[in-house]
């Protein structure tokens, strides 16, 4: 575990470079006996206990995955077949015959640069949400980003970061940073845990806020309001899924169909960007001035 602690700023910063660093770090600190996040009781706010959330940091949510693989059919299921790597146009590689026969205009497929496995991409996942936030709301989110993972990881490395970022907690803006390499260690059973359970934010994370601030119980003052990472402190952040802290970020996954619009949206941006990237660098051409006026010159 780093931290640093910035007095004048009022600012803390942990972070922890793999599931186990962050393992560790709680079980170093299990002899504490008055906190908070590990002994309240509220169901409706977080159905799971501590030490069934240090479980599944440790050994994955088998539960989880099993709801999500459920929800991610669904999500797919839902769709209307037209998958990442042919996008149809007026004009392309080749000529689709069922779509011209069923009179869509785009009945041009044109074949998209699929990636090597030599290519990285880095999601950043923000984790805070409000007090209210119903938890299936976070498993549905997690499902969608589950099944985007899942389906990276068939032609890049991924690195993941889960990230808390609260202001006003014991007087401080607190980030907690957790990193996941996959080419080290993947389970989708531990990812599950980090991207949909409530128990990684309403467990985990408030023992790690606690163990920061040196103190047992923060109920009284809080665990934080929800923040989101500005664009300058992720520059390096290919896709990037936003604290809950508005209300559109708690809409995109209310329901199922909800959640397919939204991760295809993310989807469709990234292959977008990326493309544009891919795209060789094409010059500006030379001014061309008539050597006679009207009349451009060999």
């Amino acid at each position: 575990m780093q931290l640093k602690k910035d007095v004048e700023k009022k600012t803390i910063h942990v972070e922890f470079d793999s599931l186990e660093d962050l393992s560790n770090c709680l079980r170093a600190d299990d002899g504490r006996t008055g906190s908070h996040g590990r002994s309240y009781i509220n169901s409706n706010f977080c159905k799971f206990s501590y030490q069934e959330a240090q479980t599944f940091l440790e050994n994955g949510w088998m539960e989880g995955v099993s709801k999500m693989d459920a929800i991610i059919r669904e999500i797919e299921g839902s769709g209307d077949g037209e998958q990442s790597f042919i996008k149809y146009d007026v004009f392309g590689d080749f000529f689709n015959v069922g779509r011209f026969m069923s009179g869509e205009p785009e009945c041009c497929g044109r074949f998209l640069k699929r990636k090597t496995k030599n290519q990285e991409i880095n999601i950043m996942v923000n984790v805070s949400a409000p007090a209210y936030l119903d938890q299936g709301i976070m498993i549905n989110r997690g499902a969608a980003i589950q099944a985007l993972v899942d389906k990276l990881l068939d032609t890049h490395y991924v690195n993941l970061q889960f990230v808390e970022y609260v202001c006003g907690i014991g007087g401080y803006d607190m980030t907690i940073t957790v990193n996941c390499d996959t080419r080290n260690f993947y389970s989708r059973e531990a990812v599950a845990f980090m991207t949909g359970n409530p128990a990684f934010l309403r467990r985990i994370c408030f023992v790690v806020n606690e163990i920061a601030l040196k103190s047992d119980n923060l109920n009284g003052s809080g665990y934080g309001r929800p923040r989101d990472i500005l664009e300058k402190d992720r520059k390096n952040i290919d896709l990037y899924f936003p604290s809950f802290s508005y209300g559109d970020e708690e809409n995109k996954w209310r329901s199922v169909e909800s959640s397919r619009k939204s991760i295809q949206k993310i989807i469709d941006e990234y292959q977008e960007k990326d493309q544009e990237a891919d795209s060789p660098y094409m010059p500006p051409a030379p001014e061309r001035k008539p050597a006679i006026a009207g009349v451009y010159g060999a």
